[in-house]
């Protein structure tokens, strides 16, 4: 029995959110910003962990 995910199209209001922390992310990356430098990874990580929730759950 293959397992069924039920894909939904994410909120405006997601979408906006995962990109400002993917630019967040980059800027981590690009610049060096006290506290962030360090985990530009992690919030990178963060940003698609966003977008794949409004994707998944009704939010």
């Amino acid at each position: 029995m293959p397992i069924r995910v039920d894909a939904i199209q994410p909120s405006v209001h997601i979408l906006i959110l995962s990109l400002i922390v993917i630019v967040i992310a980059i800027v981590g990356h690009l610049a060096r910003v006290p506290y962030l430098t360090p985990y530009h990874f992690w919030v990178a990580v963060l940003a698609y962990a966003v977008l794949m929730a409004g994707t998944l759950y009704k939010i």
